[in-house]
């Protein structure tokens, strides 16, 4: 069976953010690729403005084919302020590098400026980071921040960043922010609390600018996917495993239970266990194990057996 979408249907995005890996990708997933990334953000810091001002008051970086250079996601200052019609003295604006996060008045700074880091600097994400991450300097190497840890947002700004950088830069199609006619379905864990929902709201609405917005949550669209509506849904994710029933479309929430063990305990385990083996490190020579290559045997020659 195939169904036929409307033209409005057409531009609804799918966003599903996990601890380990953040994917997007049209509904119709059939034509266009899912495009998937890290779920790590990386810090990098502004030079001086005397040194990369572009002339807009912006810093600017250089482009890596060397052409123009491209403005980075979160990099923008916000305009000065100017004086009203009758001659009233602009309000102040408080310096995002002086302001507490802990503050009311940081808080509010910070929520007038979404776009605008505390200490001034710029986030970046996929490819971009991963080349960022291999300068030789290391001073010019940026932090890496992973935004989502237990299946929890920790780190609100690093998150709005990544979803920026996924859903502007990397899809192969274009989003024009300023008049963003896409709709966005977000899939989220169950232990996301309500503030956590209402953040995210925030974020599309008035960061990426969302002609309409829902969320769902992950055992619910798995269980669709299966054509059911009632089910025990078992998610086995990179920090956490969660087991949730629901009974004719409705969570059970007093019995959904998350348990702090994942994928990443059994690369663990196997790293262990590879290392622990005289012929398999005599074969590895003096290459390193690293997790990507541990992570690289589990999928390939690992499996899931039964007890006997």
């Amino acid at each position: 069976m195939i169904t036929t979408l409307t033209p409005r249907e057409n531009r609804i995005l799918a966003l599903q953010t996990g601890s380990f890996s953040t994917k997007a990708g049209l509904i119709d997933h059939l034509t266009v690729p899912i495009v998937s990334i890290s779920s790590q953000v990386g810090i990098k810091l502004r030079k001086s403005r005397a040194d990369e001002d572009g002339g807009d008051g912006s810093t600017r970086a250089a482009s890596p084919n060397g052409g123009e250079p491209e403005l980075d996601i979160m990099m923008q200052d916000p305009p000065a302020p100017e004086a009203g019609p009758t001659g009233d003295a602009p309000s102040a604006q408080v310096d995002p590098s002086s302001v507490d996060d802990a503050s009311p008045e940081g808080l509010k700074a910070l929520d007038a400026h979404p776009n605008i880091l505390k200490n001034g600097n710029a986030y970046i994400a996929g490819a971009k980071l991963s080349a960022e991450r291999t300068l030789e300097t290391p001073a010019e190497r940026p932090d890496i921040i992973r935004p989502i840890k237990q299946g929890l947002p920790v780190d609100w700004p690093a998150l709005a960043g990544l979803w920026q950088h996924l859903l502007l830069r990397e899809l192969p199609f274009a989003i024009n922010r300023s008049r963003n006619d896409w709709s966005l379905l977000l899939t989220v864990p169950v232990s996301w609390g309500r503030d956590d929902h209402a953040r995210a709201t925030k974020i599309m609405f008035e960061d990426l600018n969302m002609l309409a917005f829902t969320i769902i949550e992950q055992p619910l669209v798995t269980l669709y996917g299966c054509n059911m509506t009632t089910g025990l849904v078992i998610d086995i994710g990179h920090e956490t495993t969660d087991v949730t029933p629901i009974l004719d479309n409705s969570i059970i929430r007093h019995a959904h239970k998350s348990i702090a063990v994942g994928g990443r305990d059994i690369e663990k385990h196997l790293a262990r266990l590879l290392r622990e083996d005289p012929t398999f490190m005599k074969q590895l020579g003096d290459e390193e194990l690293t997790e990507a290559m541990v992570r690289t045997v589990k999928e390939a020659v690992c499996e899931v057996v039964p007890l006997t």
